[in-house]
């Protein structure tokens, strides 16, 4: 019990349910519901992402004191790898060529993220880590809807932005064990008040955007968008703020508020699938 608790928090489970709505999202804004399978091949692609990224992260993990693997537990590991993988490809490659590429494209991302060759991966470098990372979520967008449009699009650059965000927070959570290794972040650099001022300012950009958008013609249901874009900035300013009092890094404050965080922004997003469906 405790190794496949080990398995689901390294599979990043809390953030599995975006990737449910995020695929769903690419789903329903281009009625392709007869390939709703789809939204599986999202799970299990960035599933195993978040699987192989804690693999080859155990000595940062053991420093920032989370979910620490045991050398018996390894294979384990190797086999929940196998199987979401498969499922990733199978279920995408079934359905629709175009969303099996992006998938490839995705799991290519996650590899040269979290695997060193020759001592190297896009996790180490400054800034590339979080674009990789956001740009892997938002073509989650089009392996659910199977096609490249403007609004496809747009919707991907919104999603980018949001998720962009996350990662870059998500670094403040492990800002300790990442120095003791030589992984250089954002917050690491501009110190937390300054990041916490840098993201203040993308949620701004995110909000300005969908104005623009709403008001060129798309769809007002990313309207919806705009909320994760105010969360974001409400988490962000209480964070900042306890911070400053404490004079110190909390980061089990940033770590808490990150679940919460996660789990209203893939509600928000379930809520505007369902209502455009309805719709």
């Amino acid at each position: 019990m405790n190794l496949i608790k080990k398995i689901l928090i390294g599979s990043n489970a809390k953030i599995l349910p975006l990737a449910i709505a995020i695929t769903l999202f690419g789903v329903v804004i281009s009625n392709n519901y007869q390939n709703i399978i789809l939204v599986l091949s999202g799970l299990f692609t960035i599933a195993f992402i978040y699987l192989l990224n804690t693999s080859c992260d155990i000595e940062e993990d053991k420093i920032n004191e989370v979910n620490n693997i045991q050398d018996d537990e390894h294979f384990a590991i190797k086999i929940s790898l196998f199987i979401y993988l498969l499922l990733s490809l199978l279920f995408s490659f079934i359905y629709n060529i175009l969303s099996f590429l992006f998938v490839i494209v995705i799991l290519l991302l996650g590899f040269f993220y979290s695997f060193k060759i020759n001592n190297f991966r896009f996790k180490n470098i400054l800034v590339i880590k979080n674009l990789i990372t956001a740009l892997g979520w938002c073509l989650l967008i089009f392996v659910g809807s199977s096609t490249i449009n403007a609004l496809t699009i747009s919707s991907a650059c919104l999603v980018f932005m949001f998720i962009f965000t996350a990662s870059t927070i998500a670094d403040v959570e492990d800002i300790k064990g990442d120095l003791k290794v030589g992984i250089i972040t954002i917050p690491s650099v501009l110190g937390i008040r300054r990041f916490s001022y840098f993201i203040l300012l993308i949620q701004c950009v995110g909000l300005l955007l969908i104005l623009f958008l709403i008001l060129y013609g798309l769809p007002y249901y990313l309207f919806f968008i705009s909320l994760i874009f105010f969360i974001n900035i409400f988490f962000i300013l209480y964070n900042l703020k306890y911070c400053v009092k404490n004079n110190d890094i909390i980061v089990k404050s940033w770590r808490k508020t990150t679940a919460y965080r996660l789990l209203i922004t893939a509600l928000i997003i379930f809520i505007m699938d369902f209502v455009i469906i309805l719709g």
